[in-house]
């Protein structure tokens, strides 16, 4: 399914971007912005989830622990990122909204 390759593909671009945003400096907002929580009323109903939450969920989904240190090393990295270019499982969500997408 072309739905399936795209999902995919984002989710591996935005793995391998937790990269970038790992090794930049403290102060650079690219690493601010994700780590940062917003103190405001939220639509009844809508989800908490900030992207660094959904982007380790990908990985735990992928069976990847102890991210932070494997960033470190850029070989290993890269072979995280093609593995979730690869990874069949991926692009599955256990929400409703991606359930009714599939059908």
């Amino acid at each position: 399914m072309a739905g399936e390759d795209i999902v995919r593909f984002i989710k591996a671009q935005r793995i391998q971007w937790l990269d970038h945003v790992e090794r930049v400096d403290e102060t650079a907002m690219s690493k601010r912005v994700p780590k940062g929580k917003l103190y405001a009323t939220r639509i009844i109903g809508k989800p908490r989830i900030r992207w660094l939450e959904d982007v380790i969920a990908d990985l735990r989904r992928m069976g990847i622990s102890g991210w932070m240190e494997k960033a470190r090393n850029r070989e290993q990295w890269r072979r995280i990122v093609e593995e979730a270019k690869a990874h069949p499982g991926l692009w599955r969500r256990e929400d409703k909204k991606a359930t009714r997408l599939k059908k």
